[in-house]
């Protein structure tokens, strides 16, 4: 691991003191994306008596020149924020289950009590004030249920346009059809994995 912050949380066994966690895929030059972030939905904060922890989880570049200007660029901006982890693979589309493996992972070991994790991408907007309020408000649940929420895409169809990035996988809709999924896990989801689940979905995601 390149760059870590094992203490976002306070510690593991103070992690439930965490009740949002933002956890937000950045490709190592999007800084001026992770800048907007920091100053505007995902900044640290109480909400609502909830405290709100962000971090960015990325991979590096390629190979040779670029990659290491980019690192050093990294170390410079985990000096100021302390809110990046990197790990030491291609940043690219086709890692993006390796991406959340290893952050998995990274929770289990750093924050396992954490009570709600927001899993999204640093080109969309979320307002996590309503999102608190939102996850305050369930009834009975507190953070020690399983919760999937987002909006729902029913009866989809390929997109097979080459400019689209989701055309990259659209050979494989006519054997695997998609329906009613939550869009991307990105903008509106909320996940709470209890230590058990996230071992469990961890072996799911290391077999398939």
């Amino acid at each position: 691991m390149l760059l870590d912050v094992p203490d976002k949380c306070g510690g593991a066994e103070a992690s439930d003191g965490v009740f949002l966690l933002l956890v937000i895929k950045s490709s190592p030059g999007n800084y001026e994306n992770r800048e907007v972030l920091r100053k505007t939905w995902a900044k640290e904060r109480l909400h609502n008596g909830a405290l709100i922890r962000r971090l960015f989880i990325t991979g590096t570049e390629q190979t040779g020149f670029e990659k290491a200007r980019q690192n050093q660029l990294l170390q410079l901006e985990q000096s100021e924020y302390g809110d990046i982890l990197q790990w030491d693979f291609t940043d690219s589309f086709y890692n993006l289950t390796l991406k959340q493996v290893l952050f998995l992972q990274w929770i289990d070991r750093n924050c396992p009590h954490v009570r709600f994790l927001l899993n999204g991408d640093d080109d969309v907007f979320a307002n996590t004030g309503k999102m608190v309020e939102y996850l305050q408000g369930l009834d009975g649940n507190d953070g020690d249920k399983h919760l999937f929420s987002g909006n729902v895409i029913y009866n989809s169809s390929p997109i097979r346009s080459p400019s689209k990035c989701e055309s990259r996988i659209a050979g494989d809709y006519d054997k695997n059809p998609i329906n009613n999924i939550l869009n991307k896990i990105v903008d509106e989801l909320r996940i709470r994995f209890e230590r058990k689940s996230r071992s469990r979905l961890l072996e799911q995601q290391l077999l398939h």
